[in-house]
């Protein structure tokens, strides 16, 4: 058999009752793409806290991949059925596959419990870096978004704090103080969560205070998120790799993937900073960022700077693309710069020559 395949949902999100069934076949293929009447299908079904059970005529599907015979068809059946008491988050993953192991081919169905497939926060950042003062506190919330990145109230928020450096903050949901450990609360009707962050009475130079969300508790989440505030000002910021690429190196439409990471005086990564990036090109080329960053004024690159804001935990990402026609000299520039809090721009370049 040369292949399995199955649709990638069990059922649609959220759309199953306690107690509810939804069939998933799967179906065996031959090498010429021709149903494998007799083939043996393996499957295995992994499951959120609380989850789902599934089954092929009886014959309850494990944790670990077990083999199954496909009818005349070459069709194997599954029945999912949904646990008595729904969880709150996460999804089940019914996994079917060519083989027990080194498989060529393998499908997966998901169940998804919660519409949840997004977290925004507000505020964004948390605040700019280095600029919050001692015994200083910032609400914060986090909003439950679906596909369509609208509110999803009464969804299950899972949420834990972490300090990068001793001394640092604490955050709360009402009086609940949040710990390294997950703990899960509920929604309100605006599909928001409130946090609140409370800087220490004496603040490090440097390191992160760093709020993680998600759906669940466990490893089987639909979605997570991160916010954190950085306590180091911004001081310059990293261009990795330095030059682009060697000198004539790149061949027409290459592309080369360029990180931006801001970064404090101790050499500690940034959340909530500014940068701002341009292109000089010489000859053509073109440069975009992806990542996470806002960026209100797009993607693109070129020679007028355009402001960028990191995203707790994250660098920016240029992609630069040599041009379809290489100019027989030239270099083309990626310019970073970032403001330290007395006002000076520092900037870091990257270069490349043709």
């Amino acid at each position: 058999m040369a292949k399995v395949t199955a649709a990638s949902r069990i059922a649609a999100t959220a759309s199953l009752p306690a107690d509810g069934s939804a069939s998933v076949v799967i179906t065996a293929l031959d090498g010429g793409g021709r149903p494998a009447a007799g083939g043996t299908i393996y499957a295995k079904l992994q499951t959120t806290t609380g989850g789902g059970t599934a089954d092929v005529s009886g014959a309850p599907i494990g944790s670990g991949f077990a083999p199954f015979v496909a009818d005349g068809n070459g069709q194997v059946v599954v029945t999912y059925r949904t646990p008595p008491k729904l969880p709150l988050g996460g999804h089940d993953v019914l996994t079917a596959s060519n083989a027990a192991s080194s498989a060529t081919s393998q499908a997966r169905s998901l169940y998804y419990f919660t519409p949840t497939l997004h977290y925004s926060f507000v505020p964004e950042p948390m605040a700019a870096p280095g600029s919050l003062g001692p015994s200083a506190s910032v609400p914060v919330t986090v909003s439950s978004l679906d596909a369509n990145w609208q509110p999803v109230s009464g969804a299950q928020v899972c949420v834990n704090f972490a300090r990068e450096s001793a001394g640092g903050g604490n955050a709360f949901v009402g009086s609940v103080a949040l710990t390294s450990k997950y703990q899960c609360f509920i929604s309100d009707a605006h599909g928001g969560l409130r946090i609140v962050y409370a800087t220490p009475a004496s603040l490090p130079s440097s390191g992160m205070d760093l709020i993680s969300v998600k759906d669940t508790s466990d490893a089987f989440y639909n979605t997570s998120s991160f916010h954190g505030y950085s306590f180091g000002a911004p001081d310059h910021v990293d261009l990795a790799p330095i030059p682009i690429a060697a000198s004539g190196s790149l061949k027409p439409k290459a592309t080369v993937t360029i990180t931006v990471t801001p970064r404090d005086a101790a050499g500690a990564q940034l959340a909530g900073a500014t940068v701002l990036l341009s292109l000089e090109s010489s000859g053509g080329a073109t440069a975009s960022v992806s990542g996470y960053a806002d960026a209100p004024a797009g993607t693109g690159l070129n020679a007028t700077p355009k402001q960028f804001l990191t995203h707790t935990k994250t660098k920016i990402t240029v992609s630069y693309r040599s041009p379809s026609v290489l100019p027989t000299t030239g270099t083309d520039r990626l310019i970073a710069s970032i403001r330290t809090p007395s006002g000076v721009v520092r900037t870091t370049v990257a270069t490349y020559s043709f």
